[in-house]
């Protein structure tokens, strides 16, 4: 009977979705079920030095954590960081001392949170802004047709109709101006206004050749090259296809004006599975790359660092990938250029 309750026990422990593992006097570690071994994929996890390799900060707070305490930690995985709490437990098992640690991501919390306070302000402002551009447009372009009347009605006084012309020219930049803060504006409302995926099976290799054949003409003419990898090449998630393929397409698109007058440029789209079994969407170019000071700044709504540009893209791209339980992070190629991951959290091959 005890045997068989042990085994009970083993089962539930396996299927339970949240890491748990034990560490022991001299530094011995144990992985208890399949989401401990899933959170550290290849790597082969025995001794406590073995944590190194997923950041200094969560090896140094899963060695810290006291029983009954919760501590935060970054878990380091390739480019991927992710937020996690780690929990702590004693077990004494004869004159063995034994702390059971549990970990929870909270990364996609914390998104989705963080997101979800961008919306709400991107919102007001929208408003705001279109209550108060609105009347604006719409006068100007009054004005610019009563100072046409007006030119019609002045004759031959030359003075007045070049007054009136300055006047026509100052009122038709107000309403190109108004025009253009509202498709902006516009633009931001997409943002907010995201509609839920259509989900369905997704082939990387149908995904990658329709992107390609978006990009291949003009980038032939410009000289970039573009290679395509995926591995295994049978790969395939579950997602909204022309949701991907607009934001493969975005960063495609970034990496052009990145590229501008480079030699030997060239880009790089693969599909592969990361350490974790997780399906991956590799991005990176040769170019001059992002600089670490904007770096952290780059999906935030509204930053931009292009004098046309609107701050939407990759803004929208994160906004996609956590629609689809994933994450989209940047790194740096080994070229030294940008280096766009998306990961898909909830895709298992």
């Amino acid at each position: 009977m005890q045997e068989q309750d042990l085994r009970h026990l083993r089962a539930l422990t396996e299927h339970i979705p949240i890491p748990l593992l034990s560490l022991y006097a001299g530094g011995k570690v144990i992985l208890h079920n399949n989401a401990a071994r899933r959170l550290f994929g290849s790597a082969l996890i025995s001794q406590v030095e073995d944590f190194n390799a997923f950041g200094d900060d969560f090896a140094k707070q899963i060695l810290a954590v006291e029983p009954g305490e919760r501590r935060l930690a970054v878990f380091q995985l390739d480019d991927l960081e992710q937020q996690m709490t780690i929990s702590a437990t004693e077990i004494a098992i004869g004159n063995n001392m034994e702390k059971l640690v549990s970990l929870l991501n909270i990364q996609s919390e914390l998104d989705g949170v963080q997101l979800q306070a961008w919306h709400d302000l991107v919102r007001v402002l929208t408003h705001e802004i279109m209550n108060s551009i609105t009347p604006v447009a719409s006068l100007a372009k009054t004005a610019a047709e009563l100072v046409d009347d007006a030119m019609l009605k002045a004759g031959d006084h030359p003075g007045v109709l070049s007054d009136l012309a300055d006047m026509k020219s100052a009122v038709e930049t107000v309403a190109r101006r108004s025009d253009g803060l509202m498709q902006f504006v516009g633009s931001y409302r997409r943002v907010t206004r995201l509609p839920p995926p259509k989900i369905q099976q997704v082939r990387l290799v149908n995904l990658f050749a329709n992107v390609e054949q978006l990009v291949v003409t003009k980038w032939q003419e410009q000289s970039i090259e573009l290679s395509l990898q995926i591995e295994p090449s049978s790969l395939e998630l579950t997602a909204d296809p022309d949701m991907l393929e607009q934001i493969i397409l975005n960063i495609l698109l970034n990496a052009e004006q990145a590229l501008t007058g480079r030699e030997s440029a060239s880009v790089k789209l693969c599909g592969y599975l990361n350490r974790t079994g997780h399906i991956s969407i590799e991005i990176s170019d040769n170019g001059p790359g992002i600089s670490p000071a904007i770096a952290n700044k780059i999906f935030v709504p509204f930053f931009t660092t292009k004098r046309e540009g609107s701050g939407v893209g990759l803004a929208l791209t994160r906004q996609v990938m956590l629609a689809h339980g994933g994450t989209v992070t940047l790194g740096t190629s080994d070229s030294g250029g940008a280096k766009f991951t998306l990961t898909f959290l909830a895709n298992h091959t």
